[in-house]
């Protein structure tokens, strides 16, 4: 699959930050639909790398942070992508280091 035409943050829709509240409580869901309440943390990593096998075409990528700007991430849902800067993939992938994984 090609990637994405990049937008910009004027460009698309920019939706409103989620409290850690929410985020814990969808992430729960999403733990107990794939079985994993056991872990200490959530395997972003391993879940966004089996994406095309929950989802048929569904893709992940991880873009330089200068192509990223201010973004974390980016979602296209009528591609069925999504796109992570390269500073928040590497923490995610450094097994839970750091206030970023602190949902509670």
């Amino acid at each position: 699959m090609p990637p994405p035409t990049i937008k910009t943050r004027t460009e698309g829709t920019v939706v409103p930050p989620r409290s850690k509240k929410v985020i814990a409580a969808n992430a729960q869901v999403m733990r107990q639909f794939l079985k994993l309440e056991k872990q200490d943390y959530f395997p972003v990593p391993a879940v966004y790398a089996t994406l095309g096998m929950m989802f048929d075409g569904a893709d992940f990528e991880v873009f330089e942070d200068d192509e990223m700007g201010e973004d974390h991430g980016r979602t296209y849902p009528d591609q069925l992508q999504i796109v992570l800067r390269n500073s928040v993939y590497e923490r995610a992938c450094g097994g839970g280091e750091g206030p970023f994984y602190d949902v509670s």
